[in-house]
């Protein structure tokens, strides 16, 4: 179990970074989450909008490897401080349908929804700016493809697709993150002035958006120019 981080007696960050700490422990999602799975190589993985968007659990070289085979594009990681391309450099892919990806690094925390909205209104405006422009299908993950690629899936299905927030949020709850009650808060406030803000700010980062590095991948797997 991770261990918690302690600052000041009875402050109300010593909690949340302790719930965040006890969340290492949560499960992985209900089974049959997804009605369109991508990969039994890839824990959770799911088919979010076909040829536009992926989502999945951190992968492994062997996960690594199934997304090179099914042809990803773009990989954004929302891990806060573990990196991906060691597990791509290590995937050994039986077919390489896309030699070039791009990797992006959004470094999201679970508790930012409680402690840093503002910040989680950065991150989400990101993703999505990453979401519009770059090379597609993109697979976007964090540690169990619970809280973090929860909330960023279900803004994109909101903002982008038109989902009414309770349908973006009923998807959400499917895979049972820790987070979820106030992430479906979150979600649910995606409405009025802080849309507007929020697609004001997802255009805003249009011209921004960077890769962390550029996979060239092959059978002997890939290779990263940061």
């Amino acid at each position: 179990m991770a261990r918690p981080l302690v600052l000041t007696e009875g402050s109300t960050l010593v909690s949340v970074v302790y719930l965040w700490a006890m969340g290492a422990t949560a499960r992985e999602g209900q089974v049959g989450a997804c009605s369109s799975p991508l990969s039994f190589e890839i824990a959770n993985s799911c088919i979010v909008s076909p040829g536009i968007l992926w989502r999945g659990s951190k992968p492994d070289p062997a996960g690594a490897a199934s997304l090179v085979s099914l042809g990803v594009r773009s990989v954004v990681n929302l891990e806060l401080l573990h990196d991906d391309i060691e597990a791509f450099e290590l995937a050994r892919p039986a077919k390489v349908l896309s030699e070039s990806l791009k990797y992006f690094r959004v470094h999201e925390w679970e508790p930012n929804v409680l402690i840093a909205p503002s910040l989680l209104d950065a991150h989400v405006a990101e993703f999505l700016a990453i979401v519009k422009t770059q090379p597609r299908p993109i697979y976007v993950h964090c540690r169990s493809v619970q809280n973090r690629t929860g909330v960023m899936i279900a803004a994109y299905r909101v903002l982008f697709e038109g989902w009414s927030a309770e349908s973006a949020v009923a998807e959400m709850g499917k895979y049972e993150g820790l987070w979820f009650k106030l992430d479906a808060k979150y979600i649910r406030s995606i409405t009025g002035e802080h849309r507007v803000n929020l697609e004001k700010a997802v255009q805003s980062n249009l011209n921004k958006v960077h890769p962390k590095a550029i996979l060239t991948c092959s059978a002997r797997g890939c290779t990263s120019i940061k």
